[in-house]
């Protein structure tokens, strides 16, 4: 994640609830606390917990739930995520920075979707579709959600239920296999917009497997910027 030039100013904010999703992952819901603050599904900002470097975060949420929500995953020893996993409680103060990044859902858009997400590159994923469901949008979404083992698929049941009732909605998971092979089932992908999130290397891989199937460069959207920079300005 790359930030702009310009920084927004901190937002102080209260952790509203924890939800213990996974042995190894939790989603906090904020409660910002120091005025107005809005997001745009897609966006990430940067988390400052006490004691803590700040870490840039995705946003699970969509704008109307009114809450940004993080799923953070333990990583490390004596980290900031070991903290949040176990430490982290209601009532706990939060420095927020930022909305950043422009990889979300362009208004007036009408180009069918594919979101395609490794592992914790789903958050923004989710957040996109809850905002576009929301919005009574109607287009064709596919979300392809990649993880090593059926317990790291701590939201399996929401997007199935999602999928089930939204006809225009479809959920594809994919246990153990490679995202990039999955996705060439859709077929053609000329005047589909991509959405990616997740390790850079699935990334790489995803938007390789997409140009072959006949997607465009400039309908590929990611947070990744260094990695879609590659495919956008290949060298000689």
């Amino acid at each position: 994640m790359t930030k702009p030039a310009s920084t927004p100013a901190a937002l102080p904010a209260l952790v509203d609830s924890v939800d213990d999703v996974h042995h190894d992952i939790r989603i906090i819901r904020l409660r910002p606390t120091g005025g107005p603050f809005a997001w745009a599904a897609g966006q990430y900002m940067e988390l400052t917990f006490a004691g803590f470097q700040p870490r840039p975060y995705s946003i699970g949420s969509a704008p109307h739930s009114g809450l940004p929500e993080f799923h953070i995953r333990r990583a490390g020893i004596n980290g900031v995520s070991q903290h949040v996993a176990n430490t982290v409680k209601p009532g706990d103060t939060v420095v927020l920075r930022g909305p950043f990044g422009d990889a979300g859902i362009i208004p007036g858009d009408t180009m069918p979707l594919l979101l395609v997400a490794g592992g914790m590159g789903l958050p923004p994923m989710k957040a996109m579709i809850d905002d576009a469901l929301h919005r009574n949008d109607t287009r064709r979404m596919t979300l392809y959600w990649g993880t090593r083992t059926p317990e790291e698929m701590y939201l399996m049941d929401y997007f199935t239920q999602l999928a089930a009732g939204n006809a225009h909605f479809k959920f594809v998971p994919v246990i153990g296999g490679e995202v990039s092979k999955e996705i060439v089932n859709e077929g053609n992908l000329a005047g589909m917009r991509l959405y990616l999130a997740g390790p850079p290397p699935m990334i790489h891989a995803s938007v390789t497997a997409a140009l072959k199937n006949g997607a465009q460069i400039n309908l590929i959207h990611s947070d990744d910027v260094p990695t879609l920079n590659l495919f956008r300005n290949p060298g000689p």
